[in-house]
């Protein structure tokens, strides 16, 4: 388990840097889908995208090859994500430490939790999309 020190930093990340959504995934023309929650963070650093990795167990997505030719003055972006379960346990921990995206993780969290309707899933989808407005 991180530290309370852990906790805020990474709370502070997430307020900053991070992406809370949910997306539905498996659409396709006879099945209805279903919805996943996740936060991302993308950077171009890699100490703190591997910090997260470690202290969340997330995933951890490297820049693409062709990426890197597009531009040769970008530096490389790795990208930081966390899905379903892990999302709702690593925003609990560090809820109580944000401040700009408390509001999303509250919503979030409140329905991954306690909600497994597709339709209130769907309306928190389009709520959280608004929130960013």
């Amino acid at each position: 388990m991180p530290s309370e020190v852990e906790l805020a930093w990474a709370a502070g990340i997430i307020d900053g840097e991070g992406c809370i959504h949910i997306a539905v995934v498996g659409f396709q023309r006879n099945k209805r889908g279903y919805h996943q929650l996740s936060v991302d963070v993308g950077n171009t650093s890699l100490v703190m995208v591997e910090r997260l990795k470690s202290l969340f167990d997330g995933l951890m997505y490297y820049p693409y090859a062709k990426d890197l030719d597009r531009n040769p003055t970008h530096k490389p972006r790795y990208q930081f994500r966390v899905n379903g379960k892990k999302a709702v346990a690593m925003l609990n921990a560090i809820m109580p430490y944000m401040v700009v995206k408390y509001g999303q993780a509250a919503l979030a969290v409140k329905v991954f939790e306690d909600v497994p309707d597709r339709d209130v899933r769907e309306a928190a989808r389009i709520s959280l999309q608004e929130m960013k407005g």
